[in-house]
């Protein structure tokens, strides 16, 4: 029976010889869990704190206890009673802590770019509320990059990467502590096929804003900015549609602004003065017509040159954000593209295209 006890506690505190408690004021009491005891009708635990001093001696008719300690260095022990309700086994004293866990916090460098050439990588993660329960995991939405090495020295962990299995990409790194006190990083290892541009070395991003100038949307693609991609090349291919159809309207009133122009000559060399005073009046009100075409052309050309240089400009600034358990603190540079109709004197419709610029921190 008494090895029955030094298995069960064994096992708990090889696993885990530190006992957290939450660093809110409203505790969560810490569950110490043990084996049964064939033929016991219940137990005895014993708690003494560092001085040997014994804090906690209870008889509990179940295999659990629920711990309400302060944070410390501890020890305990088991016994079992037998059917004549004598303390029949004993286990011998065995040590634990109870500490406090907080969530983990990075001061290094939070963007690590690496190629597939490397099959095996070595990072180093510096901050603060480390310890040897930190679990670390990088994952993405399609798979992970194996960490084949964990070493803690000094607040710095040294984790070395195997590259080989893992699929190019953006990889988010999560560390979580006891209590479900995590931090999670945005993109913080980028691997890379061998050929790839390292995008993501600096900020900002030069690479990926030329990659954008010389096809739209790629430096956002490249950068796993979907969505900024796909709003930023339908609206240029809208005012493109825009401009062409501008364009043709423009050429449509100049044809007829030249017509009535010729009528106005033609009725002229005939010596018809009404014909030649209708031709100049209509090609008169046929140039105001065509003089607002060609503004309205003019500024769908504007808008198309706005929307392009958005898109490097926008390759170039984003940021990416860092997330935490607690909520996500998100701060970049930001671009605002509004496109305002209007009615001019000629009663036809122009835009108006306003951009904006401007810092935004989000909470």
């Amino acid at each position: 029976m008494l090895n029955s006890v030094l298995l069960g506690i064994f096992f708990l505190f090889y696993f885990s010889s530190t006992i957290f408690s939450q660093e809110k004021l409203e505790k969560e009491n810490s569950m110490l869990l043990w084996d049964p005891i064939p033929n016991a009708i219940k137990y005895q635990l014993e708690v003494r704190n560092e001085n040997k001093e014994i804090i906690l001696k209870e008889e509990v008719n179940q295999t659990s206890y629920n711990l309400n300690l302060e944070p410390g260095n501890y020890s305990h022990r088991i016994g079992g009673y037998n059917k004549f309700n004598k303390l029949a086994t004993q286990s011998e004293w065995i040590n634990f802590t109870v500490a406090k866990s907080f969530a983990p916090e990075i001061t290094s460098e939070k963007t690590i770019v690496c190629t597939k050439k490397i099959l095996e990588k070595t990072i180093h993660i510096k901050g603060n509320h480390f310890s040897k329960y930190t679990k670390l995991t990088l994952t993405n939405k399609t798979g992970k990059v194996k960490i084949t090495s964990i070493k803690l020295n000094d607040g710095i962990f040294e984790l070395v990467l195997d590259n080989k299995e893992a699929i190019a990409g953006n990889y988010n790194l999560t560390l979580e502590n006891p209590r479900n006190k995590t931090l999670a990083i945005k993109d913080f290892y980028i691997l890379e096929e061998d050929n790839a541009f390292a995008l993501h070395s600096s900020y900002p991003y030069w690479k990926a804003a030329g990659m954008s100038m010389i096809l739209p949307g790629w430096g956002q693609v490249k950068k796993d900015q979907i969505a900024s991609a796909v709003i930023l090349d339908l609206a240029l291919i809208a005012s493109i549609g825009y401009y062409k159809a501008s364009l043709n309207n423009f050429h449509s009133e100049k044809k007829n602004y030249d017509e009535f122009l010729l009528m106005a000559v033609f009725f002229q060399q005939t010596r018809i003065p009404s014909g030649t005073l209708y031709g100049l009046m209509s090609s008169e009100s046929q140039f105001l017509k065509a003089e607002a075409s060609a503004i309205q052309t003019r500024q769908a050309f504007a808008v198309i040159t706005s929307i392009y240089c958005l898109n490097i400009l926008d390759a170039l600034l984003w940021k990416t954000s860092v997330k935490t358990a607690n909520g996500e603190l998100n701060s970049q540079l930001y671009t605002k593209f509004q496109v305002t109709p209007a009615v001019n004197s000629y009663l036809t419709t122009s835009v108006s295209p306003q951009i904006e610029f401007g810092f935004k921190v989000e909470f």
